[in-house]
C-alpha cells in the first residue's frame, strides 16, 4: 500500500464509471440493480471506504467514493465488487464470460481545479444520468440513485450513502445546506453536460465555474 504521492490529503474522494462489456444491458431490471447495491454494502462494510453516491443504469454506473489516502484500497475493493457479481450474476443466468468492459475510469476529486465545485457538480452529474436515459423526468424519481439522499431532509434509503463532506460544509442547518446545493443543480445545467459525455469521457469540469 503506498500514498498517492500527487495528491496532499488524507483522504481522497473518487468519481468512478464501469460499463458493461458492448453495452449489453445487463443491468436491466430490479434483480441485478439490487445484486450490484449488495456489493456497496459488502466494500462499505469490509473497506475503510465511504460511498458518497451511486447511479445504477442498464449498462454501467457511477460511484462517488471517500477513502483514505491509500493506492490499493479502491482498487482492491473495486475488484472484490465487480468480481462477486459477475459470479453471482452468471451463475443465476447460466452465463459464462467477463461482465464488465473494463478495470474501471476513475477522477480523483483532489486532482480537479476546484474539488470543491467538483464534487457537488459530480452529485448532479450522476443523479443527471438517468435524466439523460429516459428513465425519469427528472432527479430525485430514479430507485437506483443517490441523490435523495443530498435533496429530502433525513432521508433514508436502501443505500449505504454517506454524505460528502463538501456538501455537508455548505451549512450547519440541513435546509439550508440542501437549499444551497439546490443552486448547483443550475450550475451542473449551465455547463451543458446534460447535453455532452465529458465526465463519462473525460472526468472534467468546466474550469470557468467558480464556487
Amino acid at each position: 500500500m503506498g500514498l498517492l504521492c500527487e495528491i496532499d490529503s488524507a483522504e481522497i474522494s473518487t468519481h468512478v464509471f464501469t460499463r458493461i462489456l458492448n453495452f449489453e444491458q445487463c443491468l436491466a431490471g430490479d434483480w441485478p440493480k439490487s445484486l450490484f447495491v449488495s456489493m456497496m454494502w459488502y466494500i462499505t462494510e469490509n473497506y475503510p471506504i465511504e460511498l458518497n453516491a451511486l447511479t445504477i443504469l442498464d449498462d454501467h454506473v457511477h460511484m462517488i467514493f471517500t477513502t483514505p489516502n491509500d493506492d490499493q484500497i479502491l482498487p482492491e475493493a473495486m475488484k472484490v465488487a465487480k468480481s462477486m457479481f459477475t459470479r453471482h450474476y452468471n451463475k443465476t443466468i447460466r452465463r459464462i464470460g467477463p461482465l464488465w468492459n473494463n478495470r474501471y475510469g476513475r477522477k480523483y476529486f483532489e486532482q480537479s481545479k476546484n474539488p470543491d465545485l467538483y464534487a457537488l457538480i459530480s452529485l448532479w452529474y450522476c443523479a443527471y444520468n438517468p435524466v439523460r436515459k429516459g428513465y425519469v423526468s427528472k432527479p430525485g424519481m430514479y430507485e437506483y440513485d443517490t441523490i435523495n439522499h443530498y435533496i429530502i431532509p433525513d432521508y433514508q434509503g436502501i443505500l449505504p450513502v454517506t454524505r460528502h463532506k463538501t456538501y455537508m460544509d455548505l451549512h450547519e442547518d440541513e435546509n439550508e445546506r440542501i437549499s444551497e446545493f439546490l443552486k448547483y443543480e443550475e450550475k451542473f445545467k449551465n455547463t451543458l453536460l446534460l447535453k455532452s459525455r465529458i465526465l463519462d469521457c473525460q472526468f472534467d469540469i468546466n474550469p470557468k465555474l467558480t464556487l
